[in-house]
């Protein structure tokens, strides 16, 4: 059984192009455990590309239906970055309008990272 460490875990909060990807691609080449988790195949070839791009080492990226429809007997034994985790619940929920969600920062006040366009940069 794997214990969730909700200390550990990373928000990057910003605007549409402003880096939140780029930074899920860093953790990834930083961590070889970590899976990216993309709404479809399309948006996984581009992530991976954008990732050499970046001379980022990372796995292939799963799709969401990867993560939810995926058996795992022994337990997952890896992490996950969910891009676009607003897309990832309205997919798990089937296109149920979402007016609203709540998240407890109260473990990791520190970890939430806004972010506005063009504001991010990596090293080559």
């Amino acid at each position: 059984m794997v214990i969730q460490d909700w200390s550990l875990m990373k928000i990057f909060l910003g605007e549409k192009q402003s880096g939140k990807t780029q930074q899920l691609i860093l953790l990834a080449h930083k961590d070889n455990e970590i899976y990216l988790v993309v709404q479809s195949k399309d948006m996984a070839s581009q992530v991976f590309a954008r990732s050499q791009e970046m001379n980022c080492d990372i796995r292939f990226p799963m799709t969401y239906d990867d993560l939810i429809s995926a058996n795992y007997p022994m337990g997952f034994q890896y992490k996950v970055l969910i891009d676009n985790l607003e897309q990832f619940i309205h997919h798990v929920i089937k296109g149920v309008p979402i007016y609203g969600f709540s998240l407890n920062l109260d473990f990791q006040k520190d970890v939430v990272i806004a972010l506005k366009k063009d504001e991010i940069t990596y090293d080559k």
